[in-house]
């Protein structure tokens, strides 16, 4: 019996989340050069595609120094609690005195100090001096401490919030103008583009309105919606991640070349680490994604080659095909581990390296070569800059996948071929769109056209289709609830990791630290870090595994009792039997995907774990404090919220007017200066957030409310335990596409 080739794989189904990219055409498939991207382009668009850019690699500069403010508002908080331990230790309360006497102090200079000594009589000089010396400013080496006044600290505070503000402004406009004007060049070419195909594909027929011209109108408007997303604000993001790039460590090597070179040598064996990892990982999603082949085959061979078949009785080719399908859950598992070791020794490297970082730039700062601050400038410079180029990656893909439609598109206008076929077919490419599929039972009970009205989409919009029976999922799983425990237990550890980790950071800067207890701790949160990803993915790995194993097995069985009960009635019927396998295989994947839910779960856990730790560091080090950061941050989330419910609600309205296409046109361009205002507000607010929060920690400061090391600790632990949330988010299964295909896989079970 010769196997079914389909392919069953699916990158949304296995969730290799090191593998996770965005879909692959055919290596053979031809794409368009840059300067052909621009072929419909008139001389207007042209224009503003030169200024978006240019507009967006200014964005990437300014972007670039949000690290130096934040360095400079730990400088300038070390400088006013130096100033006030001075004046405690001297009984000196005049700035102009001090300053004076701290710079005959530390010159060493004999006739500075007797100059001083002259010019201040009434300071006995050996007693303030007697007095540094048994202070940590003493015992401080030459040149490491500098003294402000409480004036020059108030004129540079000012000057952060001044620059706070302008780059609030210029990247608000810059961010606004950039996004217009390249999503309103992409808008105007697709346009262009879309009406050429259309001519060439309708052959001027105004009467198009047939039932297969309105499946590929709307396949065409797919294909230029890609085509459209890859020129627009997707190139400027592009130049802006590559200016960020350079501009951050342009400026991390001209506050300390020394530090700069150690980060980047932690970075690049961060690096290594992913590239090795990444072709073990490689090899089990292979294999991994050759047995879900082999075992979807199989399985519909079978369905399709019998026409009754008895599960019950032993049968080679079953035996065959359930020995495949354990294989996926085998592969499947082993890939999770290999994921949990990737992530695990990412972020205990991670960690490890920055342990050592702090530690070799925490002697740089005591042999007084920079300042704390610096600190800040320059890992988060290098680290800023790394992210975001790695972020490169993924806009170039979405570029390429824009060039690939693009040539096919071009193919039509250009006569070289009529075949509507050039429009890919590729479902990954449409995943978005595939999920709104409704694969019930009711595909192989029914061979009528199962394309629904927009009344029943906007009803089933309405009504939350993607309740799942908590009880029955639950009962699935019964048997590997020892394996979502150990995955909560250790997503609860991971989630507290990174705020529990602020409370070395605040000892960093500290008037004296041990750089050896630095990397000491860090390197113990590493090991926990490594140890918790490990046992998270074990747990969700099995779980996730053996919930699809079954679910497939299931759906097998469950098409083998349809088929042989309506057999009889049926057989011969080419169309039925066809449907019966397009919904199978449909099915097959989708039964991978509810082991997300799962997932998801995990997140939920390891998310509320970040939050309540960050939340009880800063409540025990100031509840008050931790009141008005709540506050702050509720606020931010509503104004997001608020902004991004007009966003689709502004969506929602184009659906309203979505047969009317002269109105269309003008509905979508006015769409692009909605859009991109709200895209600029919720991106450069961080600006005036950062501001904000500088203003209040130093009042804090400044009013003796909190010790500035206590406000780094709070700081640390809510950036932290954000920053934990959106590290426990990547590569997330989307948690409403695995409610869906749950739906859809039980439905069938169930019938």
């Amino acid at each position: 019996m010769t196997e079914s080739t389909t392919d069953f794989s699916d990158i949304t189904d296995t969730r290799l989340e090191v593998e996770n990219s965005l879909p692959n055409l055919k290596e053979k498939e031809s794409k368009l050069s840059f300067s052909q991207f621009f072929k419909y382009c008139i001389s207007d668009d042209k224009i503003l595609i030169f200024f978006g850019i240019f507009f967006s690699a200014i964005l990437g500069v300014c972007l670039s120094t949000i690290p130096l403010r934040i360095g400079d508002f730990i400088d300038l908080l070390i400088f006013l609690v130096r100033n006030k331990d001075i004046k405690s230790i001297t009984n000196i309360d005049d700035d102009n005195v001090l300053g004076e006497l701290m710079e005959a102090y530390f010159s060493q200079d004999p006739l500075k100090l007797k100059v001083f000594n002259g010019t201040h009589p009434s300071i006995n000089l050996n007693i303030v001096s007697s007095k540094l010396r048994s202070s940590y400013i003493g015992n401080a080496s030459p040149g490491s401490i500098t003294f402000k006044t409480i004036d020059n600290i108030w004129d540079d505070f000012y000057k952060i919030i001044l620059k706070l503000g302008i780059i609030f402004l210029i990247s608000l406009l810059l961010t606004y103008c950039a996004k217009v004007f390249l999503d309103l060049t992409a808008f105007n070419i697709g346009s262009t583009v879309r009406s050429l195909v259309s001519i060439c594909l309708f052959n001027n027929d105004k009467d198009n309105e047939t039932k297969d011209n309105k499946l590929l109108k709307q396949k065409l408007d797919k294909e230029i919606k890609i085509y459209e997303n890859g020129i627009g604000f997707n190139v400027g993001k592009i130049f802006r991640n590559i200016f960020i790039l350079i501009t951050c460590y342009v400026f991390a090597f001209i506050y300390s070349w020394k530090s700069a070179l150690i980060t980047l040598a932690v970075v690049a064996i961060l690096f290594i680490f992913i590239v090795i990892l990444r072709y073990i990982i490689h090899a089990f999603v292979k294999k991994f994604k050759k047995a879900i082949n082999s075992a979807g085959s199989k399985g519909l061979n079978i369905i399709n080659t019998y026409e009754t078949i008895n599960t019950e009785i032993s049968n080679p080719e079953i035996d065959d095909f359930s020995k495949t399908l354990r294989s996926t859950k085998t592969y499947g598992i082993i890939t999770g581990i290999f994921n949990g070791i990737f992530y695990g020794g990412l972020f205990g490297l991670f960690l490890i390296g920055i342990g050592f970082i702090f530690k070799k730039i925490n002697d740089f700062i005591n042999k007084g070569e920079m300042e704390r601050g610096d600190l800040f400038k320059v890992v988060i410079s290098i680290l800023f800059g790394t992210v975001m180029f790695m972020k490169i990656k993924g806009l170039i893909k979405t570029l390429n996948l824009s060039r690939r439609v693009g040539a096919k598109l071009y193919k039509i206008i250009d006569n070289k071929t009529d075949s509507t076929e050039d429009l890919i077919e590729d479902q990954d490419s449409y995943d978005q769109d595939q999920d709104q599929e409704n694969t019930t039972v009711d595909n192989f009970n029914n061979n009528d056209n199962n394309e629904s009205s927009k009344e029943e989409k906007e009803k089933d919009k309405n009504n939350n289709n993607n309740n799942i029976n908590i009880g029955r999922f639950i009962s699935l799983n019964k048997r590997y609830i020892w394996a979502i425990l150990i995955g909560i237990i250790a997503s609860i550890v991971n989630g507290g990791i990174l705020p529990f980790i602020s409370l070395i950071i605040s000892s960093v800067f500290g008037a004296s630290n041990d750089g050896n207890k630095i990397i000491k701790y860090f390197s113990i949160f590493g090991g926990i870090s490594l140890l918790a990803y490990l046992l998270l993915y074990i747990g969700y790995s099995v779980a996730g595994e053996n919930l699809s194993f079954k679910l497939r097995k299931l759906l097998f069985n469950s098409f083998v009792n349809r088929k042989n009960d309506s057999n009889d009635l049926e057989n011969g019927n080419g169309n039925r039997n066809r449907n019966i396998s397009n919904s199978y295989i449909s099915l097959f994947k989708k039964a991978g995907l509810p082991k997300g839910i799962i997932r998801n779960f995990g997140f939920i856990i390891e998310a509320l774990a970040a939050l309540i730790v960050g939340f009880i560091i800063d409540f025990l080090t100031e509840w008050k404090v931790t009141l008005i950061l709540l506050v702050i941050v509720i606020i931010i989330i509503i104004a997001i919220m608020i902004i991004k419910y007009r966003k689709s609600e502004s969506n929602d309205n184009e659906i309203e007017i979505e047969e009317i296409e002269i109105e269309e046109k003008d509905f979508k361009k006015k769409k692009i200066f909605t859009n991109s205002l709200y895209y600029a507000i919720i991106h450069s607010i961080i600006f005036l957030i950062l501001g904000l929060i500088i203003y209040l920690c130093f009042t804090a400061v400044k009013t003796e409310f909190l010790e500035y090391k206590d406000v780094i600790k709070m700081l640390m632990a809510t950036v932290l335990s954000f920053a934990s949330i959106v590290r426990a988010k990547m590569n997330l299964p989307d948690m409403n596409k695995a409610k869906k295909a749950y739906k859809s896989v039980m439905e069938v079970i169930d019938k």
